[in-house]
């Protein structure tokens, strides 16, 4: 569904379709803040980044909004995340901060992530996996939750239009609706990624790396 037609069947549940009462850009405003309140709650969008590795350079940006990186591989290998103590240790321990040679590891903070050690080749792809907040639409933008939970927002919505006009009784329907709701979306999530983890540990244990190259 797109933005529109979400705001349209929200004012169709409060029988607003031709109101001035509230206008589409508060009910946009409306959607994009059910879309933030399902991504901290559903562990987030995920999104697929693909960027190519630089010479002499360790920090990369992702975008804004994200909050966790699930995954990521250093040209065509796993390469294994370090929290900011274990990144520390494995960055003392190189003896040349510059350039280093392949990356194993990476950390990461607000909107960069790190590889470690530094690249010493330009042109490696770095490919990563992450959760993030879903972005601010216009009314022209894609909702990129899973097209079976477009619906849901109608409820969000519509809560917010009933809650505005202050009708207690159905602004507290269609919150326990919407509630119920971001419930599935946590629990279809929470199944996505338990598939995905199944997926990712049987890739990885088929590869094989060692100091010369991947067997």
């Amino acid at each position: 569904m797109t933005p529109q037609e979400i705001i349209d069947q929200a004012r169709e549940f409060a029988n607003m379709e031709n109101s001035t009462f509230v206008t589409d850009g508060e009910l946009l405003n409306y959607l994009n803040q059910g879309l933030k309140i399902a991504s901290h709650q559903t562990d987030g969008v995920e999104q697929q980044l693909t960027f190519t590795s630089v010479a002499d350079q360790s920090a990369y940006t992702i975008p804004t909004g994200t909050f966790l990186i699930k995954w990521a591989r250093y040209d065509g290998f796993p390469i294994q995340f370090l929290d900011f103590r274990e990144a520390d240790i494995a960055k003392n321990a190189t003896t040349d901060s510059t350039s280093s040679g392949v990356p194993s590891y990476y950390t990461y903070w607000g909107d960069q992530i790190e590889l470690i050690p530094t690249p010493d080749t330009t042109g490696k792809t770095v490919d990563v996996i992450t959760r993030a907040t879903h972005d601010t639409l216009l009314i022209t933008g894609t909702v990129v939750f899973f097209d079976a939970f477009h619906q849901y927002f109608i409820d969000y919505v519509a809560y917010r239009i009933f809650l505005k006009e202050g009708n207690i009784d159905k602004s507290s329907a269609h919150l326990t609706l919407w509630n119920n709701h971001v419930s599935v979306m946590k629990r279809e999530n929470e199944r996505r990624r338990h598939g995905q983890r199944y997926m990712v540990q049987k890739d990885e244990d088929q590869i094989i790396r060692t100091n010369f190259g991947q067997i």
